[in-house]
Formats: structure tokens, sequence, C-alpha cells
């Protein structure tokens, strides 16, 4: 097994080996010899009666404990010495497993992986660096930046290439001319090359884009496609509403002259008839003009003072004759501390309430409809809240509700009729007056709309003997 590189050397064992047993073993069997080697020198001393020894046990038995140390030293340095040997084979190992695993990763890294010395020429380059240019890696090594990247695109690359020397990783796309000629757009991230804490060159991993970009061109072509359609619909949509506008109010109007004659009851409920499917058609026209305008953006709001609760009375008035044949309870209160006077659009306001009042009329078979104007919880802001009992919007349809020709699903659009305009108009207008409109609702139980708009107070001109608003009105029935 290698060790990993980077892990600290492994300490030898402090359980004594066999080499250290048979080492022992060895050492006492020379301190046996020498010790009978002693006994048979002193024997042969005195035997010879003529010699006399000065010190001559004490020097051999410090040249055997001498000996014996040197022995001891010397199979230290030794077996340290094979540790080391052996650790720096390991050491060399993991370094060979490591260039083998970094050279496979370059080798078989599905991108283009390329390297560049500091002068930007390429020193190393994988097979599909070859693949994705058409140069040979002989071919490769003599290139630099500037002969791969198109001139458009060189700059840019340059600078990046720098910024990885300043060892800032880089991501770019920029395109490379093959050596068939044909321009591959490529996704590029740039890595610096570190060696005992230097740079000394740069690493560049390239993914070939060319399928990307042509989706996003397709995309892109697609976009103008449809807003070029969308642009041609608003302007049809405009003028066939235009054109169909004038002569339905002729009609309206020839309706009610003919109204005032003298008429049986089979005529005037004919009239009553047509009357009231013109008011609905001519509601849709009026719908589809105020649409175009919208997705044209030539819708423009005219700012002027006026009375926010008779502003709210005269929206509601024509809605009461629908509740009160419906049998529907509509009210509507206007808190006090509201200031009587604001500035705004006032034709605006009074669409976007006709809407949301007409639809709770609408779609609430029985029950009430309340209708409440308050101070927001900004200061300059007016809340107002349609609340009805009716048939309610599940939560799947509720993020789909303002967008155009849409209503809850088909059943409704069959059971109560509509183009789903009113809601899309209203949250476009809304939100040019700078306000926001949203929904709460849950089916059976009924909605709440809330109009959030910013209508600052207008100075009240003063005037003898003027009346308070009052804080609950109803519409007359």
């Amino acid at each position: 097994m290698g060790v990993e590189a980077g892990q600290p050397a492994r300490r030898r064992r402090l359980l004594p080996t066999r080499r250290d047993l048979l080492l022992v073993f060895g050492l006492s069997i020379v301190a046996f010899a020498l010790a009978q080697w002693l006994d048979a020198f002193e024997h042969y001393v005195r035997w010879t009666r003529g010699y006399e020894r000065y010190g001559l046990d004490e020097l051999l038995i410090a040249a055997t404990i001498s000996c014996v140390a040197l022995t001891v030293v010397a199979y230290r340095r030794a077996r340290d010495a094979d540790w080391q040997r052996q650790h720096r084979l390991r050491v060399e190992r993991t370094l060979e497993e490591t260039g083998q695993r970094y050279q496979s990763l370059f080798d078989y890294h599905p991108d283009a992986v390329l390297s560049f010395d500091l002068e930007a020429t390429i020193t190393a380059a994988n097979a599909s660096v070859s693949t994705l240019t058409g140069y040979s890696f002989g071919q490769l090594t003599t290139l630099t930046i500037p002969d791969l990247v198109v001139e458009e695109d060189l700059a840019s690359a340059l600078t990046a290439f720098a910024g990885v020397l300043d060892r800032r990783p880089q991501q770019l796309e920029a395109r490379i001319n093959r050596r068939d000629g044909r321009r591959v757009p490529l996704s590029l991230t740039g890595l610096p090359m570190v060696v005992d804490d230097e740079v000394v060159g740069v690493y560049v991993i390239a993914q070939d884009i060319s399928r990307r970009v042509l989706m996003e061109n397709e995309l892109r072509r697609a976009r103008q496609v449809a807003e070029h359609a969308n642009a041609a619909k608003s302007v049809f949509l405009a003028n066939v509403s235009h054109e169909i506008r004038t002569p339905l109010t002729t009609v309206l109007g020839y309706g009610e002259l003919l109204g005032e004659t003298d008429l049986d009851s089979v005529q005037h409920r004919f009239l009553t008839t047509m009357h009231s499917s013109g008011v609905r058609l001519l509601r849709l026209v009026d719908d589809l003009l105020d649409f175009g305008r919208i997705e044209a953006g030539e819708t423009e709001l005219e700012f002027s003072t006026f009375e926010l609760g008779t502003l709210v009375g005269h929206t509601l008035t024509p809605h009461g004759e629908d509740a009160r044949a419906k049998g529907l309870d509509l009210r509507w209160m206007l808190d006090p501390d509201l200031p009587a006077r604001v500035v705004g659009d006032p034709d605006r306001i009074a669409q976007v309430l006709t809407n949301l009042v007409g639809n709770a009329v609408k779609f609430t078979d029985t029950g009430w409809v309340r209708v409440r104007v308050r101070a927001g919880d900004d200061r300059g802001t007016v809340q107002l809240t349609v609340r009805d009992s009716g048939i309610g919007i599940s939560a799947e349809h509720q993020d789909t509700l303002f967008q155009s020709f849409t209503q809850a699903d088909g059943t409704t659009t069959r059971r109560y009729g509509g183009t789903g305009l009113g809601l899309a108009i209203s949250s476009e207008l809304v939100a040019l007056m700078g306000g926001t409109l949203s929904v709460r609702s849950q089916p059976g139980i009924g909605s709440t709309f809330s109009v959030r708009l910013p209508l600052g107070a207008a100075p009240t001109p003063t005037a003898p003997h003027q009346e308070e608003p009052r804080p609950l009105r109803m519409v007359p029935r």
C-alpha cells in the first residue's frame, strides 16, 4: 500500500523484531567468549609468573563494552538507513501513483484540457483538444493563445490569462479557429498551476458550447417572431375593435331612441334584450381596445383631483341593479380617516373597481358582496377591498388568474361567460398606477381582491355647510 501524499511518515515500531533478538543473542555469545578468553589468559599469566598485569582487566572490559556499543550504534544506523530507504520508496511510489492519477484525469477528461506556460504556449493537451481544434499535439505545442482565439475575443482571453497568473481563476466564453477554418464557441475555465507556492503555468478546461449557442440563437429568433406576431395581433385588435365600436355605438343610440316611441310589450322586451346584448358587446370591445393599448404600451394615465367617495358611489350604482336582480346584498364602506379628495386617475380606478365588483356579482349566486375603501399601511396609499361569498377560486388557478383570456376553468366560462380579460386589464392598470393587486380565495367560501394604490391627498377647498361623508353607504335599492 502506498502512502498518500502529504501523510506524515510512519513511526518506527517499538517492539523488538526478530533481527533485534538475533543481535542480542549474538552479543551475548561474544561476551561469553570474551569472558572465557580472559579466564584462559589469566591462567596463562599465572603460569608464566613473570608477567605482571597493570590494568589489563579494566582495558579488556572497556574494549568489550566499546565493541558492544559500536555494534549497537552501527545496527541502529543501518536500521535507520533501511527505514529511510523504505520511506523514500513509499513516497516515490505515492508520487508515481499521484502522477498517474493526474495523467488519467488529464487524458480521459471528456472536455479539452490544456496547460500553458507563462508565455501562453501550450505545453500539454489531452486527446479531446485535438478533436476540438483539429490540430495534432505536435502542432499544438507550436501555437499560442493569439494563434487559436479569434481576433474579436482575443482581448478578453488575454485579460483572463493575466488574471489566472495572478491566482484568480477565470471563466469566460470565447471562440477559437479550428484548423479547417470553422469557428467554435467555447466555455473556458482557467486555473493557476502552482508549484512550490509559485505560479508556473495555467490549466485551461474548454467545453464546446456550439449546441447551446445554436439553441440560444433559435430561441432568440423565435422570441423575435413571437414579439412581432404579438405586436401585429395588438394592432389588429385595436383596429378591428375601433371599427366595431363606432357602428355599435350608433346601434345602441338608435335603440335608445326607438325605446322612446310607442312599442307594445313584445317589442319592448325585444328592444331591452337587444340593448343589454349591445352593452355587453360594447363592454367586450372596450376591453379589447384597452388590452391592445396596454400590450402596445400606449396606455397613458391622466391624473386629476377627485372625491374618492363620489367616485366609488357612482361606480357601484350600476352594479346595484345586477345585485338586486340576483338577490345579493351589495354594500360598501368608506373609512372616515381617508382624505375627501385625492390625486390620481379616476377613470382607471373606476375601471378596475368596475371589473372587480362586476366579477364578484357575476360569480356569487347567493349571499353578499362587500366593498371597503380604507387607508393603506403605507402613508399615502389607499386600499380597495372587494369581498364576496361566491364560488371561490382554487389555489392552483390563482397563479394564472391575472393572465389574459384566463378563467378558473372551462366550466366557469361555459356557465358564467366572459373572456377573462377583466382581471388581466385590471392587474396591468394597477401596476401602471404604481400599485398592487392580490387575491385570497377558497372554493365554496368566497374571494377577496385587494388593490393598493398610491393616491396622494389633495387640498380640500373650503366651502360653507360642507357635509362630512358617511362611513357606511349602501347602493340604493
